[in-house]
Parts: C-alpha cells; structure tokens; sequence
C-alpha cells in the first residue's frame, strides 16, 4: 500500500481550510460565469455536494447565485503549478475527471459515486492538467483510488478508514456497518488486501516505473486514507486521530 500512503501524506501536507470551496467552487468560475445547473460537471462532483457547497459560498460572500447562473464575487484564488511531473503524468492517463477535492458524493455518503450514481455522472477527461496545483493532482489520484475501491465491491474506502480508526460516523451505523457487524467486518478485512489489489493493477496499467517515481516525488509515507466531513457548507479533512 505504499502508494495510497504516499498520495495520502502528501494531500494531508497540503491540505488546508477552505480549500474545498476554493478548488470546487471557485476555480471553476474562475473563467466567468457557469450556469448553475451545469457547476457541478465543471468541478466534476455530484450534483447533491455541489449544491451544498454552491449554497455555502453564497452564504459566506464569495458568490452569487441567481438561480440560474453562479459568478464569482471574490477574486479567483491565484494557484501555482505542480513541479511533480510523475503525479501529473499518472492524472493524466486517468479515463475520467475527477475533483480537485476529495468530494464525496453527499453529506451523509462517504462514496465518491454514490452507488448507482443518481446524481454523480462521470466526466470523461479533456486538456491539460499543467495548471494544476499539486493539492489537485493529489486529490485526482485520491478519487480515483477510491472510486477503483468502490468497484471492488468493499464499500467506501473512507467508511473502512474510520472503522480502522475505531471510529463510526456519516450514518454508518444505519448502514450496519460498524466494528462489531458482519458488515463492518468485512469492511474492516477488506481495507489492506483490496488497497494493494488496486495498487498493482495501476502498475500493470500505468507502468511500475511511473508508479515508484510518483511515490519517490511525493514522499514516501504511510498516512491513512484522508478522510473529509461536512461542516456547514464545504469539507475539511479530519485529523488521523479523529
């Protein structure tokens, strides 16, 4: 599992308040105006996150949104390019788009898909990823390890996190997925095989080459999946310890 831990530090290292509302809202109307129904595919979120988040910004000031279309009232936030070429070439090759946060798909599912994905919708990759700053290109590779994890069948990678920390949130309990169920079990069991699964099928696919240098160019380290809550109207990444 080393790479998951890699990606995993090097987010935790970036990671900082109002990140999520700057990377998913924000940037994206950095350009002009987006029409609001059509904002979550440029931050490539679930409909129901952007509409929690879209309401957030509006109440602290930093956009307007007249129903039909969302512009920015503050200054696009300045970013400054990722010297990682490894992490950026990996991004690159990924299939899909994916935020530049770990998003999950709502407030009380810690998937990034949400199931059958009522209201998440893939978006194919298009242009360049040379602009992006390095937390964005982290939290690409984040999603899209989670979103390979979900495919295994094992649940949200974010749900095993929490029960490998002994703690239960984010309705799972209604879910009957807590440490001492069958569910939480397998959950539980399932973290580190299927972590390592995943991670040699992305060197079989990507090449294990580009895999060690993206580990060697963001610092090798054994941190926990990043797990993120919603607080009011964005999410923040919760200490290891939470």
């Amino acid at each position: 599992m080393d790479l998951v831990g890699a990606l995993s530090g090097a987010f935790v290292r970036e990671a900082r308040p109002g990140l999520c509302t700057e990377a998913v809202v924000l940037r994206p109307l950095a350009d002009g105006p987006v029409a609001a129904k059509e904002l979550w595919r440029h931050a490539r979120v679930s409909k129901r996150a952007m509409t929690t988040l879209r309401k957030g910004a509006v109440r602290r000031g930093l956009v307007a949104d007249d129903g039909n279309v969302v512009s920015l009232l503050v200054e696009p936030p300045a970013t400054t390019p990722a010297s990682c070429a490894p992490l950026a070439e990996l991004v690159s090759r990924f299939e899909l788009d994916h935020p530049d946060f770990p998003v999950t798909y709502g407030t009380a599912d810690q998937s990034f898909t949400g199931g059958p994905g009522v209201d998440w919708k893939p978006v194919p990759r298009a242009g360049s990823v040379d602009d992006k700053p390095l937390s964005a290109l982290l939290a690409q590779a984040l999603v899209a390890f989670g979103i390979y994890y979900e495919r295994a069948g094992v649940g949200p990678i974010m749900w095993a996190e929490l029960l490998r920390r002994g703690t239960v949130m984010f309705g799972m309990e209604r879910h009957r997925v807590t440490p001492d169920t069958d569910r939480g079990r397998f959950m539980l069991g399932s973290y580190e095989p299927t972590c390592a699964a995943i991670e040699s099928s992305w060197r079989s696919q990507f090449g294990s080459s580009l895999i060690d240098d993206v580990i060697g160019a963001v610092g090798p380290s054994s941190e926990p999946f990043p797990v993120v809550a919603w607080t009011g109207g964005e999410c923040v990444v919760l200490a290891s310890g939470s």
